[in-house]
């Protein structure tokens, strides 16, 4: 969140809040706001998502979220949760507690997945980045990152950014590591 650092490791969560430190069980890898409460992917790929706002991790109560297939990320673009599966597909949904509905397939043959939470989410397919603002840009992309209000990919090509400006600002030039 935004008042505390937190890291995730062997099924607890240790978070540092204005030099405290908190250690809590967790079954979450991947956990994020996105819409509403929060939603979170476990280790064998199963997404759950709170029923309240305000509840902590190791007392929520949870409500599981059915996907066809075990889900390696999720991002959220502020209006909803996208969960990217292992074999490609993109789903996306909006949390049981801001609505909810059943899962769609947005999209297959994705690669990578990052969002911001609050305003974009993005995805790169071995020849082309699509992002939920509508953005769509092709090219072969090998890193995708995401950050508030910005979303980038690099390859072979160059870098192009969703939310910047200049979107092709990083230059043509290969990029082989990316961090937003």
């Amino acid at each position: 969140d935004d008042r505390a650092v937190c890291g995730r490791a062997e099924g607890r969560v240790r978070c540092l809040r204005t030099l405290e430190v908190t250690d809590e069980a967790t079954p979450f890898v991947q956990l994020l706001r996105g819409p509403g409460a929060p939603c979170g992917r476990t280790a064998d790929g199963d997404v759950f998502c709170f029923q309240r706002t305000d509840a902590l991790e190791a007392d929520a109560e949870l409500t599981a979220v059915p996907l066809p297939a075990p889900i390696t990320a999720l991002a959220s673009d502020g209006g909803q949760i996208l969960a990217l599966a292992g074999d490609g597909r993109l789903f996306a949904f909006v949390p049981p507690a801001h609505g909810g509905g059943p899962a769609r397939l947005l999209a297959e043959g994705v690669t990578h997945l990052a969002g911001d939470d609050w305003t974009r989410a993005c995805w790169l397919t071995e020849v082309a980045l699509r992002c939920t603002t509508g953005t769509r840009h092709s090219g072969r992309g090998t890193r995708l990152g995401g950050g508030t209000g910005l979303a980038c990919f690099a390859g072979p090509e160059g870098g192009w950014c969703d939310g910047l400006e200049d979107p092709g600002a990083l230059g043509r030039s290969e990029v082989s590591s990316l961090a937003v």
